[in-house]
């Protein structure tokens, strides 16, 4: 066939050189020795993430493109593929699918958790459905997202009580930064009645209990997931009992009850999808950028309407 110019292309169809006569450590083969074909299968097996152009008879070859999946949190749930290739019991798994092939994947959650979305294209795209099918015209990195199954930590349901006093991502005009921008709400603040009782959302481990002053704020109980992954705060409540850093609790077990803060008496509840960090999980505000110590907002705070509860 000779020599000719040949495009070399990323997976990201960028152009990254004009390739002429390739070494044979670069790209696993000389041009001017095979035909397009033998070029085809020598570039497939040796550089899957680049694809060749032939300029002569116009043609690509090459490119085979990867779906990675991340599991986000981790062991949150599993994720399969049709045609076969994923299946990530954990954290992250790999494989490669033809050139513009469908692929259909699959997410499972595990117990506790419900799957939320796929996000891909460094979050710049997104959907809800379930299996989801992808066009590998490239290599994707997607995260499939699941939320955790929380028990309502008040009687009753969320929609029965109303809408929040105050949302999640709401201006909160106490702790501002130096430069005056008010700090957002990391939780809910709920209607709730002094003695009232405060379940807990989900098997864990107490990890703080924050007292605080009772006519202003009162306390706060930091618990983390039994399995590591999360942590729910719960603000304006008096601990119940004996209650202690490092118990075990079980979803479900009350764990305070409602503090009596006169007319400004409510539930303030936060979770944060990452292990408990001291002077973080029990922000109940942020800044919109880090300032002072305190990382932006929303860190890894979510927001608990967005939650299943049983």
């Amino acid at each position: 066939m000779g020599i000719y110019p040949y495009l070399a292309y990323s997976s990201n169809s960028t152009i990254l050189d004009v390739v002429t006569d390739v070494p044979i450590n670069q790209y696993g083969y000389y041009p001017s020795d095979y035909t397009w074909a033998q070029v085809c299968a020598k570039v497939s097996s040796a550089t899957p993430d680049v694809q060749l152009y032939n300029t002569v008879t116009h043609e690509f070859c090459g490119y085979v493109p990867k779906l990675t999946i991340i599991i986000n949190p981790a062991e949150s749930g599993t994720v399969t593929s049709n045609p076969a290739g994923i299946d990530c019991p954990s954290t992250s798994c790999q494989s490669a699918f033809g050139l513009n092939s469908n692929v259909d994947v699959t997410a499972t959650p595990s117990t506790d958790w419900a799957f939320a979305y796929w996000e891909w294209n460094e979050g710049g795209s997104s959907a809800t459905d379930n299996p989801h099918t992808f066009t590998m015209s490239e290599s994707l990195e997607v995260k499939a997202v699941f939320k955790p199954i929380l028990k309502f930590p008040l009687s009753g349901t969320l929609e029965q009580r109303g809408n929040p006093l105050l949302n999640f991502g709401n201006s909160w005009t106490y702790g501002e930064c130096p430069t005056g921008t008010y700090e957002t709400h990391t939780g809910i603040d709920l209607t709730a009645t002094y003695g009232e009782e405060v379940n807990v959302a989900h098997d864990g481990v107490v990890k703080e209990i924050y007292t605080g002053q009772h006519s202003k704020w009162a306390d706060a109980i930091i618990v983390e997931s039994a399995d590591g992954q999360f942590t729910t705060v719960y603000w304006h409540v008096i601990k119940y009992g004996n209650l202690a850093v490092n118990d075990a609790v079980t979803k479900g077990q009350q764990i305070a009850t409602i503090a009596n803060l006169n007319s400004d008496t409510h539930f303030h509840f936060g979770i944060r999808m990452a292990p408990f960090i001291a002077g973080i999980s029990d922000k109940g505000a942020l800044p919109v950028s880090a300032c002072s110590g305190k990382p932006g907002f929303p860190e890894y705070f979510i927001n608990p309407i967005n939650i299943t509860y049983e």
